[in-house]
């Protein structure tokens, strides 16, 4: 069956510094979209999958995850959800004005 997101935890070390999902979607296959910040050298827009056993999905991005800065200031990704086709679309803040992209 699909997986519910009380099912699953786990503990994501991505760089130096913190992760935070801020919002969790879960596909139809059971896999779990989060997107929040990585801080690390800077604070940026994190995007990463698990699977419904809820280890990273090296299918994913680099390792399970993607994360994106567009601007030298503080990045976060603050919603995100699924399109009928399948994408994920986050949207998110940089630097005090918003941000949308799909993947």
């Amino acid at each position: 069956g699909q997986s519910n997101i009380s099912d699953v935890a786990t503990n994501i070390d991505l760089v130096t510094g913190a992760e935070f999902a801020k919002e969790l979607v879960v596909q139809s296959d059971g896999k779990i979209i989060g997107a929040g910040q990585a801080q690390g050298a800077s604070t940026d827009t994190l995007v990463f999958r698990l699977t419904s056993a809820g280890a990273l999905d090296p299918t994913f991005g680099t390792g399970g995850y993607f994360i994106q800065s567009f601007n030298a200031a503080a990045d976060a990704a603050e919603a995100v959800t699924l399109q009928s086709d399948g994408k994920i679309v986050v949207a998110g803040t940089a630097n005090g004005k918003g941000h949308v992209f799909r993947m």
